[in-house]
């Protein structure tokens, strides 16, 4: 009985021994056909395929449910499902569904330079910048050759706008051309009128001002001796004594001084002979009107709300020449050049920073002299104007 026991568990043993056998040598071949070159020729029985795929910020998703593929596209504020057998069919029908729902922007012909300029001033420029900002513009594009301006966006080049900029001589004109291509190439690539944009990777153009004259003490003395009896002498004295622009300056009413609390309002220019707002938010302001602007002023002061000087920059500039050329004073000087000898005299005068650009309307350097300064003691504000009177 033990041996039949015992003959009975050797079968065993060796019947095992041949089912392990069969799978080992099943192993061996699974690792065969594991290959790199039997991946190419047996995909499906080795790879599996993504099971996502995006396409256009989409994600196109297996169902393994039903073994078919989807993706979900919010169109014109609705949600929109494709489904499809394969993952090419559903990209197909995305890609249809997008392009018939493009906005109409770009459903428009394929836009020239020229074009999308013209579209650009209708959608984002017109009655929200001033007329002379337009004008400018109008100058600053005539600087583009026509062959580029009626390019195709699409087909513009960096290199061709690197060329353009180094044929340009005069600094501030090529800076002006880049900050409006880069203008118009921004907005085009956000809109998607374009797939990548030219000026991404072109440097600004450096561009380093031109300083001011300042009139030094005789230059001033000899100056306001021989404006005092010509055509609007009050105004170059005004322009010298207080440091405005001339637009500000041709712009001023009666109404914008006051006698009593010894203050000019500046809230308003002249611009292409007709009243506009000032250059930018901080030329809003009011000044001290300094004593001797006061002198000047009260003989002639007219309570009548009506223009100072209702002249034009023209002949304003006409009779200042004049008055260079007797005074034999250098003829290179320039209206402009007043405001920059106030600065100069307040400066000389050692008039804190601060008190300067409030007083000239420039932006206050920074955000810390903003907050610390934005409301000075009135007795600070009376001793800096003692100070500039002396």
């Amino acid at each position: 009985m033990e041996d039949e026991i015992l003959i009975d568990l050797l079968k065993k043993i060796m019947a095992n021994q041949q089912d392990l056998a069969l799978i080992l040598q099943g192993y061996k071949q699974y690792q065969q056909l594991n290959t790199t070159e039997n991946k190419t020729k047996m995909p499906l029985l080795i790879q599996e395929e993504a099971t996502t795929m995006k396409y256009n910020n989409v994600t196109i998703q297996k169902n393994t449910k039903c073994n078919s593929w989807y993706a979900r596209k919010r169109i014109n504020g609705k949600q929109v499902y494709i489904a499809g057998k394969t993952q090419k069919s559903v990209l197909r029908k995305l890609k249809n569904i997008i392009t018939e729902n493009i906005p109409e922007e770009k459903k428009q012909k394929e836009y020239t330079l020229i074009q999308w300029y013209h579209r650009w001033l209708e959608l984002y420029k017109i009655n929200t910048v001033k007329y002379t900002t337009l004008r400018d513009y109008e100058s600053i594009i005539k600087n583009i050759p026509k062959s580029m301006q009626e390019q195709k966006l699409k087909s513009l080049t960096t290199i061709e706008i690197i060329t353009l900029l180094n044929q340009i001589d005069k600094e501030r004109i090529k800076q002006k051309v880049y900050e409006l291509l880069k203008m118009l190439m921004d907005k085009a690539y956000q809109l998607e009128l374009v797939s990548k944009n030219v000026m991404t990777f072109i440097d600004k153009p450096k561009h380093v001002r031109e300083k001011g004259i300042a009139l030094n003490s005789q230059q001033q003395e000899i100056f306001l001796k021989t404006c005092k009896n010509k055509k609007y002498s009050t105004i170059y004295r005004l322009l010298l004594f207080q440091g405005l622009r001339i637009g500000e300056a041709l712009a001023l009413t009666w109404q914008d001084i006051d006698m009593k609390e010894n203050t000019i309002t500046i809230n308003k220019a002249i611009s292409c002979g007709k009243i506009s707002t000032t250059k930018n938010l901080q030329s809003n302001r009011i000044i001290p009107l300094f004593k001797q602007t006061k002198q000047m002023l009260t003989p002639i002061y007219n309570e009548i709300n009506e223009r100072i000087y209702p002249a034009s920059y023209t002949t304003i500039q006409k009779y200042f020449k004049e008055i260079l050329k007797d005074s034999q004073l250098p003829s290179e000087i320039s209206i402009h050049d007043l405001r920059h000898t106030f600065v100069t005299n307040c400066k000389n005068k050692n008039i804190p920073e601060h008190i300067i650009q409030s007083w000239v309307g420039h932006e206050i350097g920074s955000k810390v002299t903003s907050a610390v300064y934005t409301h000075v003691n009135n007795d600070v504000i009376k001793q800096y104007i003692q100070q500039y009177e002396k």
